[in-house]
């Protein structure tokens, strides 16, 4: 399961938004630009972000947190596309998201991260494997975190909203 962030004017969304092959179309565009600089792919690192963000799995918790990396309001409940309809994050949860993401630093989360406490709540997608090579995977996590920092002061910047799609 990947997740990619679009960012997105309300004109756009406002197009889209009620029409299943154009919310299909502007996905399948979007995701087909090479280089997209308003697109953000986590790949599968979304969970571990997630976790290292919030102290919580994202799967357990039942409850979507507002200002939460993975939190909006479906685009369309009566849609449904990829894993779910979009969520779609206004601009005041993109800039709540963007502070977030940008309180903490590298040694901060790299004290958060924890492969023993990874593997024993089954941090999507690597299970055990989170302990084979520690380094590799916060790195990993560390260059999507990066990646969605700049991504949503881009989009604050911009006065973007923000589409979150799993695939």
């Amino acid at each position: 399961m990947n997740v990619y962030f679009f960012r997105i004017v309300i004109e756009e969304l406002n197009t889209i938004r009620d029409d299943k092959d154009k919310i299909r179309k502007f996905l399948k565009e979007q995701m087909s630009i090479k280089n997209n600089p308003r697109e953000q792919w986590t790949e599968k690192a979304w969970e571990g972000i997630h976790y290292l963000l919030y102290g919580k799995k994202w799967f357990d918790n039942k409850e979507r947190e507002k200002g939460s990396l993975l939190y909006g309001y479906l685009l369309n409940p009566n849609i449904y596309e990829g894993y779910g309809s979009p969520l779609v994050q206004d601009e005041e949860e993109v800039k709540r998201i963007s502070r977030h993401l940008k309180s903490f630093t590298k040694e901060e989360l790299r004290k958060k991260y924890n492969p023993k406490q990874f593997t024993k709540l089954d941090i999507y997608p690597f299970g055990e494997r989170w302990e084979s090579d520690p380094e590799y995977y916060f790195d990993y996590l560390l260059y999507h975190w990066e990646g969605l920092c700049k991504f949503y002061q881009e989009a604050v910047d911009n006065n973007e909203l923000v589409l979150v799609y799993w695939s």
